[in-house]
């Protein structure tokens, strides 16, 4: 059960990639734009505005908000996340399952799709898929982006088999 709730979380991750992609280049270009300084006698002017705008390059976004109709998503740490796709993708370049993943989340096509013009079974479809976006966790989790809290009970069960 666990295992299929982060599949999915993660596959949301891929399917909105473009978009994801699309805010992150959106909130870069705005940082970087130039914004007119209205000041008078007291105003503090920048003495370093290029070192003002490399930092504004080099600090992460924290969360951007995905409008998805009837609910919104939120990504936190989007360009971590956009590492662990295309880091994805390359581990599985030139195999089965990221051609049908590229096609399912890349090209938009439904799964029935992907698995009738590759020939396969939808349970074939499916394993193929939760491998991919299990090894998609893993590099995730790497990067801290998922993080597995113990409950109460867990910690107390794991002090007392020690």
């Amino acid at each position: 059960m666990l295992l299929e709730q982060h599949l999915k979380r993660v596959e949301r991750h891929f399917l909105q990639r473009k978009r994801i992609q699309s805010m992150v280049d959106d909130i870069k270009a705005e940082r970087v734009a130039k914004k007119e300084l209205t000041g008078g006698a007291r105003h503090a002017f920048i003495s370093d505005p290029t070192a003002i705008t490399a930092i504004k390059n080099v600090a992460p976004i924290i969360s951007i908000k995905i409008d998805m109709g009837v609910y919104e998503m939120t990504v936190f740490h989007p360009e971590d996340w956009l590492a662990v796709i295309d880091a994805t993708y390359l581990l599985h370049k030139n195999q089965l399952t990221g051609t049908a993943m590229w096609a399912r989340c890349e090209e938009g096509k439904s799964p029935a799709v992907v698995w009738g013009l590759m020939g396969i079974s939808e349970r074939c479809y499916y394993n193929w898929r939760e491998e991919f976006l299990s090894d998609a966790i893993v590099l995730a989790i790497e990067k801290g982006l998922i993080v597995f809290n113990k409950t109460e009970a867990e910690k107390s069960a794991i002090h007392d088999v020690k």
